[in-house]
């Protein structure tokens, strides 16, 4: 993973990004230089960028990938704060089973809260978007199979 390209994801540049990622490079090949073996995904999620989130899942960004610590894009968009880029992570179809949300959401956000950088009006606003897709799940799950 070159710093260039993550500088470029900083500084929302999406056609550096885009350059990067047309010449062949994996958006899924790890930060092992940091060793929180992070996609790039990962890092446009802390920033909030929804272009950049937008440019990777567009070139194939895996979703639901995770880093050392088991955490995902979504974890980290939650986790931050970025309303945007939660929802554009659950359009895509991301999973919610990233380490972090094992648990009750309510405990997550507690300590996104206290330990994270998300506003507590941005978790507010996040909270129910997480409670309506984890009862999508449940729903899905319920409906029997039709091919069945």
């Amino acid at each position: 993973m070159s710093l260039d390209v993550l500088k470029a994801i900083k500084k929302g540049d999406v056609l550096h990004l885009r350059h990067y990622l047309e010449s062949g490079s994996d958006p899924d090949y790890p930060d092992s230089l940091r060793r929180s073996e992070a996609t790039l995904l990962m890092y446009a999620a802390q920033v909030g960028n929804t272009a950049i989130g937008s440019e990777l899942i567009s070139h194939g960004a895996s979703l639901d990938a995770h880093d050392s610590h088991g955490w995902t894009a979504l974890n980290m968009a939650v986790h931050t704060g970025h309303i945007q880029f939660v929802e554009l992570l659950l359009d895509a179809g991301a999973s919610l089973d990233g380490h972090a949300f094992r648990g009750p959401i309510e405990d997550f956000f507690e300590w996104s809260l206290t330990y994270g950088t998300g506003t507590k009006e941005a978790m507010s606003k996040i909270k129910p978007i997480m409670e309506s897709a984890r009862l999508k799940l449940v729903q899905c799950a319920a409906k029997p199979d039709p091919n069945e």
